[in-house]
């Protein structure tokens, strides 16, 4: 009877790919897809490679677009991003980095849409933001930090989005309204219980730290409202209305006293809270504290403490310090603040302590809209009839996705002389968006 030799291989090691890897710079880029120099879809690992010959990315392709783990490099070794895609989609977690090498942020994406907790970090490593996200939409509580690690802002998503004064949730501004009807009524002690309820719940609110000061102080609990209103700069280091109650409850502290004109020394730091007020845009209200207790006991402001405040300019148009404390900070497209000669000549001694550009996201989806529709008629006709949150926007083939921000900022800064033409496809509300090669 034959006997038969069994022999068994075993290899060190991976095992090697099933695809060759390419150098991702012998292949074609048409569209979406990669080409082989046989201009069909190509199937499988590549290579990316920095100028000097350091790898720069790698990955895999299943017929043309990107499938499975991807991973790019800073120049100087580390790793840039790690990803993962399902036949051309983000599908699984992606994670970014500092060139330093620390975690920047991770998210977790499914079929293209952002989903669960984001998380984003300082280079140090200290958690700078916390989401959540279902199907790419913001929901539930939103918590930012400093580069201490403390907690500087709590807010909550109604309906996926920041919506007024909303921005806290919907429990926040009912307690809010109630305690400002106490206060009204001149209940001062009712007031201050219900904002500490309020800061029990979100202890990031610079508002309602001064109203609860406000009522402090209307109870003679001066100190008390001085810490409040502290409390209230330290959230908010531009609160003008926080620093002039301050000076008030600095000057009471003596005048409630019997001392009707406090001394020069007693009045020096609610005079630097008057001035600072005065500079960050509070006027005729402490003109008045300004003349009796700064001007008559010869103190001047001290310009080593006072804020150059640059000009600023929201969407085009010259506005008022007030009128951008009113403005959502999330409804910022982008902030640039601007201090060449350019600026100078341009805007003159209004811009001589700096200009700051601001364009809200609003305007930005108006620029662009106005651009594509002198393109495109059915672009022009389907913006007249919807507004474009349900449209999908593709730049040559690939899909824009991401934050709202950052869809409309590449929506908006793209050129019009750059655009070969626009196509809106109403059965698939996409705006196809080739752009001049």
């Amino acid at each position: 009877m034959k006997r038969f030799i069994l022999i068994f291989v075993f290899f060190c090691g991976s095992v090697p790919s099933l695809f060759a890897q390419v150098n991702i710079s012998d292949l074609i880029k048409k569209g979406n897809k990669w080409l082989d120099k046989d201009k069909k879809p190509y199937s499988g690992d590549f290579v990316e490679y920095y100028p000097d010959g350091k790898i720069k990315a790698k990955g895999a392709l299943k017929q043309g677009v990107l499938n499975g783990y991807h991973v790019t490099f800073f120049e100087n070794g580390n790793k840039s991003s790690e990803e993962t895609y399902l036949d051309g989609v983000l599908n699984g977690d992606k994670i970014e980095y500092f060139e330093n090498g620390k975690l920047h942020r991770r998210v977790t994406l499914i079929h293209g849409l952002i989903e669960g907790k984001t998380l984003t970090y300082y280079e140090s490593g200290i958690k700078r933001t916390e989401s959540n996200y279902n199907k790419k939409t913001k929901e539930g509580n939103y918590f930012e930090y400093n580069e201490q690690g403390k907690l500087i802002k709590q807010w909550e998503l109604v309906d996926g989005e920041f919506k007024g004064n909303q921005i806290y949730g919907k429990k926040i501004p009912v307690l809010i309204n109630e305690a400002l009807k106490y206060s009204v009524n001149g209940d001062y002690a009712k007031a201050i219980t219900l904002y500490d309820e309020i800061i029990d719940i979100n202890p990031t609110i610079s508002e309602v730290y001064f109203n609860r000061g406000a009522a402090k102080g209307m109870m003679f609990n001066l100190d008390g409202a001085i810490l409040d209103y502290n409390k209230a700069i330290e959230i908010n280091p531009k609160y003008a209305e926080a620093y002039a109650n301050r000076g008030v409850a600095k000057i009471n502290q003596y005048t409630t006293k019997g001392i009707i004109n406090p001394t020069a020394a007693q009045c020096q730091s609610a005079c630097e809270d008057f001035y600072k007020a005065k500079n960050l845009g509070v006027g005729a209200e402490i003109e008045d504290m300004i003349y009796v207790h700064c001007e008559r006991n010869n103190i001047k402001p001290d310009s080593s403490k006072m804020d150059k405040v640059p000009l600023f300019v929201i969407d085009g148009n010259i506005s008022e310090y007030s009128a951008v404390k009113k403005l959502d900070p999330n409804n910022f497209l982008e902030v640039e603040v601007l201090k060449d000669k350019n600026t100078t000549d341009k805007y003159g001694k209004q811009g001589i302590n700096g200009v700051a550009l601001i364009t809200t996201i609003k305007f930005a989806v108006q620029a662009y809209q106005k651009v594509f529709s002198n393109i495109s008629e059915d672009y022009k006709l389907a913006i007249s009839k919807n507004d474009d949150s349900g449209f999908k926007y593709l730049i040559d083939g690939k899909v824009l996705d991401g934050e709202k921000r950052d869809i409309v900022w590449k929506l908006y800064t793209l050129k019009a002389e750059s655009i070969q033409s626009v196509k809106y496809d109403t059965s698939k509300t996409q705006v196809i968006i080739t752009t001049i090669n």
